[in-house]
């Protein structure tokens, strides 16, 4: 027959390290890391958007549409986000996680044109246009738009670098909780 003998502080402490470590574990699976998650990646999304990084994946606008955008608006970059899309580009908890994106019923300032006359148009969803530049897609009289996506590519790049970084932290983070 084995026997052993455990001191009864030793065993209480150990416990409630576990407790300690689980507590946190659980508390960073259910909220913290998705939100730290969501953080960086508006950060990463955002770079992306300023740095152009995606532009030369996609073809020019057509010359009426250049044309028009030279006068009435920024005449650079495939995606011309510097306004109320960036501004409104969020990381909130939505259910039971974390999100980045546009929150759905934000509108724009208005002045956006989808038929490229120079009319100043009515204000519109974001996360409409949003979709609409991300997956392309036929709208009525605003005509075919060509699929220029930016959420989709920097997401898949997000989680092949610098997500797993962020997880290897919060890790380290729990393991810290030990003792």
């Amino acid at each position: 027959m084995i026997q052993f003998e455990v001191n009864k502080r030793d065993f209480d402490r150990v416990m409630r390290d576990l407790d300690r470590v689980a507590a946190k574990a659980d508390r960073y699976a259910r909220d913290e890391g998705p939100r730290r998650l969501a953080v960086d990646y508006k950060q990463f999304l955002l770079a992306a958007i300023f740095s152009g990084r995606y532009d030369s994946l996609y073809a020019g606008y057509n010359l009426r549409y250049s044309a028009w955008k030279a006068e009435y608006g920024r005449a650079t970059g495939f995606w011309t986000l510097f306004g109320d899309l960036v501004q409104n580009i969020k990381f909130f908890k939505t259910g039971t996680g974390w999100f980045t994106g546009v929150p759905a019923g934000v509108f724009d300032s208005g002045g956006k044109s989808w038929l490229g006359h120079g009319d100043k148009g009515e204000s519109k969803e974001i996360a409409w246009y949003g979709w609409i530049m991300e997956l392309g897609g036929s709208y009525g009289k605003g005509g075919k738009h060509p699929a220029r996506p930016i959420f989709g590519p920097t997401l898949e790049e997000f989680s092949q670098t610098k997500a797993m970084d962020i997880t290897d932290r919060l890790l380290i983070e729990v393991g810290r909780a030990w003792g």
